[in-house]
């Protein structure tokens, strides 16, 4: 979401006259796009922008912060941080070019707009060029009302809000029109989409059928929500890639319990197997947290024996860190050593790379259609792309191939990318 947002308010000074600078050294203007998810992000974002206002003790420089550093913390960043000029919430980007008048104009006033919309508002109206991109992010909606215990996400971009479906569909065709020929749904819980009585699959339908787009994904959804509908869209929509991203979190029933996710391990593994029953090969991923208040080693155990019975094809595994004003900050102790976290996360990982380059072994040999993204950033130049499942695949070849689906022979495989040859 970050990326899309950095992406949009790009585009959004463009319009204004500003331009990007190519270096830190030769920017008029800082702005910092902000995660707090976990406290490492949180905590280096703070540091960073701390690092360039000293700057400003050499020449002038405006710095400001947005996304959910910024909605977390509002106007006490200007403590923390004595001289940043502005603070951001995701809701109110669009309010950072009239801000940047203010204070070019010499308000002198440091300026936090860290409201919550309660409907989708875009950052643009007008789906933004970037370039030569042939996968672009459209966000769908915006929020969450899950409120798991570890999760500030709810509190750092509100409640649930879904975007009009016209809107979706006209930025789509837009950025069809201008080379774009793969589009990432995106939104905190896309699954828990609803406007104008269509739901999520109804959506991923509807662009299907309207738009000139050649592959459609998405991402996040939640697993509790994860309907018979999606499964079956996945089925018969030959634009809709073989791929899901369906955060499990951990394997144990208590743990998932206590992180209130909806589910249970045994509900979870169901709706993997509708998934890979309806779409043999399908790539399922996920995200696991190791060392969640409470975890115990059998606990632990059984997150890795759900990731041998899914055999994910990918994840994002985190250590727990406890997110001030979330349920499971303020009443569960984090009572999981630091040594005992990474010592599991170390397990998590191993586990993963035996599972993954498994995986990718099966693919040695096969032809794949891959959608050529451009430059490789392995370098050599190679071109990149991506697999119907999400696998990135290099290869040698021209610049004219970008945006064209070529058919790749799969030479080499290993755990993050894999290499090639085209087949003509």
């Amino acid at each position: 979401m970050n990326e899309h947002d950095s992406n949009r308010l790009s585009w959004l000074l463009g319009s204004y006259g500003y331009r990007p600078a190519n270096s830190l050294e030769e920017a008029d203007i800082v702005i910092f796009n902000t995660c707090t998810v976990r406290a490492k992000p949180h905590h280096k974002a703070i540091s960073e922008a701390g690092r360039v206002i000293k700057m400003k003790r050499d020449r002038k420089l405006i710095v400001g912060m947005m996304g959910c550093v910024a909605a977390e913390e509002g106007d006490r960043l200007f403590e923390v941080l004595p001289g940043l000029d502005f603070v951001v919430s995701p809701d109110m980007i669009r309010e950072i070019p009239n801000i940047l008048e203010r204070i070019i104009n010499g308000d002198g006033s440091r300026f936090a707009a860290v409201d919550f919309l309660g409907s989708y508002e875009p950052v643009t109206k007008e789906a933004p060029s970037l370039g030569c991109r042939v996968s672009e992010y459209v966000a769908i909606m915006k929020g969450c009302n899950n409120f798991c215990t570890f999760c500030i996400v709810p509190y750092v971009r509100g409640r649930e809000a879904s975007r009009p479906p016209h809107d979706i569909l006209d930025e789509i065709q837009r950025l069809t029109s201008s080379g774009v020929k793969e589009v990432i749904l995106l939104g905190q819980n896309v699954n828990s989409y609803s406007s104008f009585g269509l739901d999520f699959p109804g959506l991923v339908r509807l662009i299907s059928s309207e738009t000139d787009i050649l592959r459609i994904r998405y991402t996040s959804p939640h697993p509790r929500d994860f309907s018979k509908d999606l499964v079956l869209e996945h089925a018969n929509n030959p634009k809709l890639m073989p791929h899901a991203h369906l955060p499990v979190q951990a394997g144990s029933n208590s743990v998932l319990k206590r992180m209130r996710r909806g589910y249970t391990r045994e509900e979870y593994l169901d709706k993997v197997r509708e998934l890979k029953n309806a779409v043999p090969g399908i790539a399922i991923t996920t995200d696991i947290i190791v060392g969640f208040p409470g975890e115990r080693e059998d606990d632990f155990l059984k997150t890795l024996s759900l990731m041998e019975e899914v055999g994910f094809d990918g994840i994002f595994a985190f250590k727990y860190s406890p997110r001030p004003g979330t349920y499971a900050a303020a009443h569960y102790l984090d009572d999981v050593t630091k040594e005992e976290k990474e010592e599991r996360l170390s397990r998590v990982l191993e586990l993963n790379s035996r599972i993954v380059k498994s995986k990718h072994a099966v693919y040695m040999g096969r032809v794949e259609e891959i959608l050529v993204e451009g430059h490789s950033k392995k370098g050599g130049g190679e071109l990149s792309g991506r697999t119907r499942t999400n696998v990135v695949v290099n290869f040698a070849g021209g610049l004219s191939l970008v945006g064209r689906l070529q058919h790749v022979k799969i030479t080499w495989a290993g755990l993050n990318s894999m290499k090639g040859e085209i087949v003509n």
